[in-house]
Parts: C-alpha cells; sequence; structure tokens
C-alpha cells in the first residue's frame, strides 16, 4: 500500500507553493514594468539608484498584493497574521535571535563574499541612507507579511510548526536567488540556502511568539545592520 499525504495536506503544500510562486512572478512583472516606464517614459538611467529603488518597491508591492489579496479572500482578517504587540520575554527572543542571525549573516558574507546583491553592488555614498530608510521600513516588512504571516501560517494549518519554518524558509530563499548579480550556479545555491537559513530564524521567531511584528523587528534590524 503507497503512503500518501491526506488532501488538505496536499492542498497546503499547492496553496503555499502557489504563493510563493504566484508573488515572485507578480512582484518580478512589477519591477520590469515599473523600471521600464521609468527608462523609457522618465529617461532614468537603468543604472541608477531609482531604477534599483523603484524596482525594489514594486517588486514587494506584488508581494503585499498577493499577501492581502490571499487574507482578504479567505476572509480571516488582520487576526490572522498574529499583530499584537510583544511582551518582554518575546522581545528578549527577538534580541537572542536577531544576534543569530548576525553570526549567521557574517559568516556567510566571509563564506561567500561574491554573493552580493544588485542593491548592495550599487550603492555609494548617500545612496545607502535611501536604502537604510526603505528596506527595514518597506522592504521587509512586507516580505515577512508574505513569507511568515501568510505562507508560513498556512503551512502550519496542516504541518507541524517546524515544518511550516523549514518549508516558509525555503520559499523565502528561493524568492531572494533573482536578486544576486552572481550568474554561477554554485553562487545561486549558497545564495538560496543562505537566505532560506534567514528565513527559517525569521520563521522561529514568528512560530515561538506568533506576532509578526517579531520577525519583522528582526529582519529589519538585520538590514540596518547590513547598510
Amino acid at each position: 500500500m503507497t503512503d500518501y499525504l491526506p488532501e488538505p495536506s496536499i492542498r497546503t503544500l499547492i496553496v503555499a507553493s502557489g504563493l510563493s510562486l504566484t508573488s515572485m512572478i507578480v512582484g518580478i512583472l512589477s519591477a520590469t514594468i515599473v523600471s521600464v516606464a521609468l527608462v523609457a517614459v522618465i529617461g532614468v538611467s537603468d543604472e541608477g539608484l531609482a531604477i534599483t529603488v523603484a524596482a525594489g518597491i514594486a517588486l514587494n508591492a506584488g508581494f503585499a498584493l498577493v499577501a492581502i489579496g490571499y487574507v482578504s479572500r479567505r476572509k480571516k482578517g488582520l487576526a490572522y497574521l498574529g499583530l499584537d504587540l510583544p511582551d518582554r520575554r518575546e522581545i528578549s527572543l527577538t534580541f537572542a535571535l536577531l544576534v543569530v542571525t548576525i553570526v549567521i549573516g557574517t559568516a556567510t558574507d566571509v563564506l561567500l563574499p561574491l554573493a552580493e546583491s544588485d542593491v548592495q553592488a550599487q550603492l555609494e555614498g548617500s545612496e545607502w541612507l535611501v536604502m537604510l530608510l526603505v528596506a527595514p521600513l518597506l522592504i521587509n516588512p512586507i516580505e515577512e507579511l508574505l513569507f511568515r504571516g501568510v505562507v508560513q501560517t498556512r503551512i502550519e494549518e496542516s504541518f507541524s510548526s517546524m515544518v511550516a519554518i523549514i518549508l516558509s524558509g525555503l520559499f523565502f530563499g528561493l524568492a531572494h536567488v533573482p536578486a544576486y548579480v552572481d550568474p554561477a550556479i554554485g553562487e545561486a545555491l549558497f545564495t538560496f540556502i543562505s537566505q532560506a537559513v534567514l528565513g527559517m530564524i525569521f520563521g522561529v521567531g514568528y512560530a515561538k511568539t506568533g506576532k509578526l511584528i517579531v520577525p519583522i523587528a528582526i529582519h529589519s534590524l538585520y538590514s540596518v545592520y547590513l547598510y
């Protein structure tokens, strides 16, 4: 007799995969349209900071559209996302996981010095200040809304928290591969792995507290540390 997953579990995997894939498609299309429009209509340089920032915002706007659309369609309401503020214990956990994130992220930079994103590769001088604001205040919260608030929560409806953390982390890592400039398969693989591991750390924070502000805080503070 062949072992198989019960239908609800299969459906959950399909939905979670579909959410991740759809968000990537919508996000990339949005970023492409905005980039082309800025270059063709306004005449902005296709290698300038304006394109980089606008494309990043458009990409994450696509993520947000998919996430909010899904929550609205299921009529779950904002409570589904866990928007309560953390207590003291959860704040302590947030900073502990932030330290873990920094350690792993630093180790990754040492092992993979060439795995540099388009954004990080182009920033100079005052341009860092722009991304210092855009990343933690807009991009990171939207990524956590999608991958932790929606995808991880959906997976956890049929699987354990550990499985939800791992799978949402893998989807998170996959979503970051296109943003990296080095086309080598090895670099892409290690980029995927490093981002997936970071995503799993963010996922632990969400699973342990049930509050979306925790992974948002870890992710955003880590971005501040990077920039």
